[in-house]
């Protein structure tokens, strides 16, 4: 009986944190969708973007979908997995924010806004390169007159002019995320301006747009994130722009003008539309809302496995039960898995976790029955 038991909570466990494809997020103006990498089951991520404003203008994510860095009413957020708003608006300039890169583990946001000059001329609006944590804090100026920015890992990209003419647009991975100077180049091609850098999952390529000298859209291609050069063009053009890589690092999805979203195998292939219209796709793990995955019902005494999913990387959590009207602390650490004793009765369970860069949330709750 007991092993039935036993059997019984491993199967309520198998089945409450069932496996996510990768999908794709994306700009759907005004607002955020959703849509698996083939194309189907399309869903709107967020609803309180308007057609006349305030509409979602950039996004970004972590590679789990966890968190996401967007400009909103040219404001910059952080949302959760699920679209909701979990730190905004952020510090700004004063302008517009134009772009809100979150870093790979949730902790930073890089974001390029308008900055007014009135030195020496007439005032005129220049986009400067800014770096906080996720919460806002810790903000400073990195860069001025940057246009791109991107994560490899870690450390910031930026676009840079070529040395000789016609100077077109490079990438360059930046010597210091305090400071302005190029360390080496990631992406150069002459008589070729590149934009929208995406770094690949090891980190060894970078997808960008490939435009004509002026131009802001045209093919995809891959340059050597060590040397710079060029791999290998991956798109036809002339309006593709918004490189994103899979997950596993062997596809990537692209916007192509007015003509929806395509997917092109990063060895090289044919380009496939998956949606007919739809705005700077972002590829992710899974997403989705922090929530509690366990058992529905348990034994008293029994150990039950809990886990948290969709947490952020590095994030510090603390489960909570619900007793006496008030939540109560049963365990803080930096875990995603827990193993506790319940006592007989209704578990309502919580996790509050703080994530690197200072954010808050509360998961999703979870009820156990325990007998």
């Amino acid at each position: 009986m007991a092993r039935a038991a036993v059997i019984g909570v491993f199967l309520l466990l198998a089945v409450a944190v069932p496996a996510r494809a990768d999908s794709l997020l994306y700009r759907c103006f005004p607002n955020l969708c959703r849509v698996a990498a083939d194309g189907s089951g399309q869903a709107p991520l967020t609803r309180d973007g308007a057609d006349g404003g305030p509409v979602y203008a950039w996004l970004s994510a972590t590679p789990s979908g966890a968190r996401l860095g967007v400009s909103y009413g040219n404001r910059a957020h952080v949302l959760d997995g699920a679209g909701r708003h979990v730190a905004g608006p952020l510090p700004h300039s004063g302008g517009a924010v134009l772009v809100t890169h979150i870093s790979p583990d949730g902790g930073q946001l890089a974001t390029i806004e308008t900055v007014i000059e009135t030195v020496g001329g007439p005032p005129r609006s220049t986009p400067y390169l800014f770096l906080a944590r996720a919460d806002g804090s810790g903000r400073d100026t990195v860069a001025r007159s940057t246009a791109a920015t991107a994560w490899l890992g870690g450390r910031l990209l930026r676009d840079d002019a070529a040395d000789a003419p016609p100077f077109a647009q490079q990438i360059c991975l930046l010597a210091s995320n305090a400071d302005f100077p190029c360390e080496r180049p990631v992406a150069a091609e002459p008589g070729r301006d590149l934009w929208d850098p995406a770094v690949s999952p090891d980190g060894s390529l970078v997808a960008v747009t490939r435009a004509p000298a002026g131009g802001t859209v045209g093919e995809i291609a891959l340059y050597s994130a060590a040397t710079g050069a060029l791999v290998r063009v991956l798109s036809s053009g002339p309006s593709d722009n918004a490189p994103t890589w899979s997950p596993d690092g062997r596809r990537i999805a692209f916007a192509r003008g007015d003509g929806g979203l395509w997917v092109v195998p990063a060895a090289g292939g044919a380009a496939r539309r998956i949606l007919a219209s739809g705005a700077q796709p972002v590829w992710v793990r899974s997403g989705g809302p922090l929530r509690l995955g366990g058992p529905r019902r348990a034994r008293a005494g029994a150990r039950v496995r809990i886990r948290l999913v969709n947490a952020p990387r590095g994030a510090r959590v603390r489960l909570q039960r619900r007793a006496g009207g008030r939540w109560r602390t049963l365990a803080t650490r930096r875990a995603t898995r827990f193993s506790l004793r319940l006592t007989r009765g209704r578990a309502l369970l919580r996790a509050q976790v703080r994530a690197p860069g200072g954010i808050a949330t509360v998961s999703r709750t979870l009820r156990i029955r325990v007998r």
